[in-house]
């Protein structure tokens, strides 16, 4: 995934991602891609339909 390689090139090691529970599509994208779910965050903490995920990145070699 293109973000993944932005995040990982930019020295982060980790990707969060957030979307509505409304957009199944979205979520099996997510979950396919190896994120799996966290506790919802931030600004997203009090919408009843948010679900937020995470992926670890490969530390470098």
């Amino acid at each position: 995934m293109a973000l993944e390689e932005l995040a990982f090139q930019q020295g982060h090691r980790t990707v969060c991602l957030e979307t509505g529970t409304y957009l199944p599509a979205a979520i099996g994208l997510y979950r396919s891609s190896g994120y799996e779910p966290i506790p919802v965050y931030g600004e997203y903490v009090d919408n009843p339909y948010s679900v937020c995920f995470a992926k670890r990145l490969p530390v470098a070699a």
